[in-house]
């Protein structure tokens, strides 16, 4: 039977690449998006024309309706799921002294409990099946905090906890895991200049696919002895440079 994967935020950048990915690796794909419906159906073709299965689902996580409505179009098209990542989130960047109660609760509902509770959704599902992976997409400012971005650090942090957690009450049938990446060349990270990583760390930015990668090694046979980990994949950025010097 085809395995299934919902990745969501997955019409562009790192969820995109994750989508394409998982498909050549022989999964159905349920590709989410929010408002670019035109940025998924072109993820679609691309998988068709490889003769990938697929479907698009509009769903804003941030909404715990439109998040059930997501999980039972799945079921309903494919009738299980095995792979969840939770690749959807947004920015609302301020200094904490001048940030907005809207500012902080976007990010903390849309990078938190959003996730929480489409993960919720999607556990019951893989706990009758006895078996699953869930990657939950978090970042390096959630492990080492940043200025200007304390509630999209908060969220990422909080991320990174509630991972731990459901790999201790999942295990053994079900692996949880969290990616923690640097920065990336998508449009999320346009405001910095990527260029100055050249002369530090490992000398580039990562690439969407950097990510991918790791997200493939974690849902196949190769990841099935890992749970609870929280990967970082930032070229050595925190071993040198203050992220605040990037942004300059």
């Amino acid at each position: 039977m085809q395995k299934v994967a919902i990745v969501t935020g997955s019409s562009r950048g790192i969820g995109k690449e994750i989508a394409l990915k998982l498909s050549a690796e022989g999964f159905a794909i349920v590709i989410n998006y929010l408002s670019n419906k035109s940025a998924a159906e072109e993820v679609l073709g691309q998988i068709e024309k490889l003769s990938g299965k697929a479907l698009i689902i509009k769903a804003d996580i941030s909404s715990k309706d439109e998040s059930e409505n997501l999980v039972e179009q799945t079921m309903k098209t494919f009738g299980r799921i095995d792979v969840l990542v939770n690749n959807a989130g947004i920015t609302r960047d301020n200094l904490l002294v001048r940030m907005t109660l809207e500012e902080w609760q976007a990010v903390l509902q849309t990078n938190f409990t959003g996730i929480m509770n489409l993960t919720e959704l999607v556990i019951d599902i893989m706990q009758k099946q006895d078996s699953g992976k869930i990657i939950n997409l978090s970042s390096t400012v959630g492990v080492h905090g940043n200025a200007g971005q304390a509630n999209y650090a908060t969220a990422k942090s909080a991320l990174l906890s509630y991972t731990k957690i459901k790999a201790r009450e999942l295990m053994p049938k079900i692996q949880v895991n969290a990616i923690a990446p640097g920065l990336v060349q998508t449009d999320m990270t346009a405001k910095f200049d990527l260029e100055k990583l050249s002369k530090t760390k490992l000398g580039r930015a990562a690439s969407p696919s950097d990510i991918a990668e790791c997200v493939v090694w974690l849902v196949k046979p190769s990841g099935n002895y890992i749970t609870g980990q929280i990967i970082e994949i930032d070229g050595g950025l925190f071993l040198w440079a203050d992220i605040e010097a990037l942004a300059k």
